[in-house]
């Protein structure tokens, strides 16, 4: 079973990512992907390469206004998406997730999720059910709102460019260091931007500087001879 949430091996999931994200896209990656899911739909085949590609300039591109969506939830409609999801899902997980609330007293959803009582309350089938209530209450909420959420979206654009950047200068450094260093370094980057850009997570600036700073020090302590 893969770590990642999304694994580009599985073409379905990666499809499935695609159509889901293509509601939130406004520029040439939403028409790129629509039209990568229509050739799939179609029968036609795909490499993993060209969804790799599609999937990650996707995330990038909608992951601004899946978190503006998210702050703006959280800060502003938390109890609405409680009523919404607990209305939606099948009676016998609305019972548990409200039990659960109650019983943990948590603000938001996420929080409810991220508890450590939820895993075991909650079976595999009851957090799939609730993810995907979820997206389509999300996609919901960003047709009736989008348009007011201009301002949660210019300040996550302002903090994707910080992920991106910090990304780049993160695999400089792994073409600059011995494989043992390189191998570590891309591995991160991949974990780092599978919650990103499809998850949706935010990280800390701060660790990812962190990292950084780690692996600069490295550079300069690195024999060259080493760096093959």
């Amino acid at each position: 079973m893969s770590d990642v949430y999304l694994d580009f091996r599985n073409h379905p999931r990666v499809i499935d990512f695609l159509q889901e994200g293509v509601p939130y896209a406004e520029g040439p990656e939403g028409e790129a992907a629509a039209k990568l899911v229509q050739v799939y739909e179609d029968g036609g085949k795909l490499s993993t390469s060209t969804l790799v590609d599609a999937a990650r300039k996707l995330g990038k591109a909608i992951w601004p206004a899946r978190q503006a969506l998210q702050r703006w939830i959280k800060q502003e409609a938390s109890e609405h998406e409680w009523d919404q999801l607990i209305a939606a899902l099948r009676p016998s997980t609305s019972h548990i997730v409200s039990r659960l609330r109650k019983l943990l007293e948590v603000k938001h959803v996420d929080e409810l999720l991220a508890h450590p009582e939820s895993d075991i309350a909650l079976k595999l089938e009851d957090r799939e059910e609730i993810q995907q209530v979820r997206e389509q209450l999300f996609l919901d909420t960003w047709k009736k709102q989008h348009e007011h959420l201009r301002i949660y979206i210019e300040e996550a654009q302002i903090e994707l460019r910080g992920y991106i950047r910090r990304f780049d200068m993160l695999r400089d450094l792994a073409s600059e260091l011995p494989p043992s260093f390189s191998s570590e370094i891309i591995s991160k980057i991949e974990h780092y931007e599978d919650r990103v850009f499809f998850q949706f997570e935010t990280l800390s600036m701060e660790m990812l500087d962190d990292e950084i700073r780690y692996y600069t020090d490295q550079k300069e302590i690195t024999p060259f001879e080493d760096a093959v």
